[in-house]
């Protein structure tokens, strides 16, 4: 006969195996606080915040690592140095994570990756120098010197993927202004082409290439300056409603700076 083993006894069995799971085991550590959580939610939908907030979320962790270990009040420095390289490797990942979210949605990521490609930089020359530090003492480096390496080669590999992430937006960026030019100069010549409109096809087709490359400019790239008297085309928001009356043969005219209403329209 097989002898069942009581629920009671298998919980206590239970209970018991968790008193000697180390602490990490039971809950997982998590690197941001509640307030960083809370500017990283706000920012979910701004890539540009959003990254930027975690390039400083890391160098925060870097900068922490590096007071505590130069403090010579610092207890217990080895296992300090531990957990806090694995909370700045932590929140690397994360960014790298973004990164990989926004290039697959196609976002312009272009301004913070510069910032990401030069806290990279920053991160390697510091985690190359506390290896430099752990070989004095070998001793206590051991507690931590698995996950240094594992940090200096993550960051090596990153700042090489962000390079070139960086070609990789540009190229898709470049093609997405492409097609809004296009999609404005089409909608130009079926405007140009309406009868009564007085554009005409030709001049309709420049009015929505301009249109088009309007909103590149102010949409895409590092911001521009304009000086004062600079005339510009904006991108219409609503829909253009082109009516006919019968108070004038040409009342239902679209005034265009520089065209003459009386000038026969383009073929």
């Amino acid at each position: 006969m097989t002898r069942r083993v009581g629920i009671p006894v298998m919980l206590i069995f239970f209970f018991a195996l968790l008193a000697f799971l180390p602490v990490g085991a039971q809950r997982r550590h998590d690197p941001l606080n509640p307030t960083e959580i809370n500017q990283l939610r706000d920012a979910m939908v701004e890539p540009d915040q959003r990254l930027k907030l975690y390039v400083t979320f890391a160098r925060d962790r870097m900068t922490k690592l590096e007071q505590m270990r130069s403090d010579p009040k610092t207890t217990d420095r080895a296992r300090q140095t531990h957990d806090m390289l694995a909370d700045f490797l932590a929140v690397y990942d994360e960014l790298n994570d973004n990164i990989d979210m926004y290039v697959g949605r196609k976002d312009d990521i272009r301004k913070p990756l510069k910032l990401v490609i030069e806290a990279d930089t920053e991160f390697q020359s510091k985690l190359r120098a506390l290896k430099d530090s752990a070989n004095t003492d070998a001793a206590e480096s051991k507690q931590y010197e698995f996950l240094l390496s594992n940090a200096i080669e993550t960051v090596d590999a990153s700042a090489d993927e962000h390079r070139s992430t960086v070609t990789e937006v540009q190229e898709y960026v470049k093609d997405a202004d492409v097609y809004t030019v296009a999609k404005t100069t089409a909608a130009g010549v079926l405007v140009g082409s309406i009868r009564h409109t007085g554009i005409g096809v030709g001049r309709g087709a420049l009015i929505g290439a301009g249109f088009g490359l309007a909103k590149v400019l102010f949409t895409r790239g590092d911001e521009i300056s304009l000086p004062i008297g600079t005339r510009i085309e904006m991108v219409l928001q609503r829909p253009l409603i082109v009516r006919q009356t019968s108070q004038s043969p040409r009342a239902d005219a679209v005034s265009i700076p520089g065209h003459n209403p009386d000038s026969p329209p383009d073929k």
